[in-house]
């Protein structure tokens, strides 16, 4: 009886502390997977400024120097407002977040890439161009403008949901980003920023 009741209690410990380092490795995941983002910005393709891009959104607080974060990107616009009967590439229905009080519009950008266009001649329509890299996104961290280049190095093609990660090095100031365009009053469609602390 003694030999089965210390097995038992051996058994009992063992169990208490498998349980605990999972409870400790399941929380320290959840921390690193779910913690909730810094801060959420929307930058508005559309513009009534017209200033040759978006006007610029930036965080609300300065990222620390030499601290990475995850910048993740999502989001699809349009750079016209009429698109004619001729369309190129695949185009989607209407940008994943339009812009407020903007005509409902197709989408043919996302982050990375321009992915459809309208044609309103046969030879303006070369459907094998597409989708075509397009750094009309960029981001200000400190160093001028630039489009960014996504954690992995840059895609291939477009993604499923159009959702782009970025790692970003703070240099003691806020991050800003715009969209690129010569003409922003045509335009529809904001992309979603998502700011955390990378693990």
């Amino acid at each position: 009886m003694r030999r089965n009741k210390r097995s038992c209690r051996s058994a009992q410990a063992r169990t208490a502390w498998s349980t605990a380092i999972a409870v400790v490795v399941l929380g320290v995941f959840a921390a690193t997977a779910g913690a909730a983002p810094l801060a959420t910005l929307f930058a508005d393709s559309y513009d009534a400024a017209n200033a040759g891009s978006s006007a610029p959104v930036s965080s609300p607080f300065a990222l620390v120097t030499g601290q990475h974060y995850l910048v993740k990107v999502r989001g699809t616009f349009s750079a016209w407002t009429h698109w004619s009967h001729r369309r190129c590439g695949k185009v989607e229905p209407a940008p994943i977040f339009a812009s407020p009080g903007r005509p409902d519009t197709p989408a043919g950008f996302d982050a990375e890439f321009q992915f459809a266009h309208p044609a309103y001649l046969p030879s303006q329509c070369n459907r094998s161009l597409l989708p075509a890299r397009a750094v009309v996104f960029q981001f200000n961290s400190g160093g001028g403008w630039a489009h960014p280049t996504p954690v992995g190095g840059p895609p291939v093609k477009p993604s499923h949901k159009h959702k782009y990660t970025y790692d970003v090095v703070g240099t003691g100031v806020p991050i800003s980003f715009r969209i690129v365009d010569w003409e922003t009053r045509d335009n529809n469609g904001r992309l979603k920023i998502t700011i955390s602390a990378a693990p």
